[in-house]
């Protein structure tokens, strides 16, 4: 297969993810085989513009207000392909690489030491500008 910054889990790239021939998604890519050192020319990739970056800051509570330590969140596109996953280093806030113009949600969960998780999901937040904040209220998971 390929393609420009096609990492299944991690959208780290300025350009949109696009595949051979002209797709967005890996699944609808075409391979291209190749044989022990051959090579194949006539491969072309459109890219769109180059996007912006800017950083989604999450902060996790739990239906009182009061801050989760320790959350890891899965920040995923509206088809729900997680685009980007952050891990708590001991702060209430997570921050998390996103793009100017794109939609995203946020799933976040917490094991807590009694064996209970806490879980949360955000409606969908569209980056507006270099940063965009979002809350997430964890509750217990049933």
């Amino acid at each position: 297969m390929v393609g420009v910054n096609g990492e299944r889990y991690n959208d780290r790239e300025v350009w949109t993810p696009v595949y051979y021939p002209s797709a967005s998604k890996p699944d609808d890519a075409m391979w291209v085989a190749l044989g022990r050192g051959e090579k194949r020319g006539g491969i072309d990739l459109r890219l769109g513009a180059p996007r912006t970056p800017a950083v989604l800051r999450i902060e996790f509570v739990f239906a009182d207000g009061r801050p989760v330590i320790g959350v890891a969140a899965s920040v995923e596109d509206l088809e729900c392909r997680q685009r980007v996953h952050v891990k708590s280093d001991g702060k209430a806030v997570l921050l998390a690489p996103v793009f100017i113009g794109e939609s995203y949600q946020v799933s976040g969960y917490h094991y807590e030491r009694q064996g209970s998780t806490l879980r949360g999901k955000s409606a969908a937040i569209t980056i507006a500008g270099a940063e965009t904040s979002v809350r997430v209220v964890l509750v217990e998971e049933r």
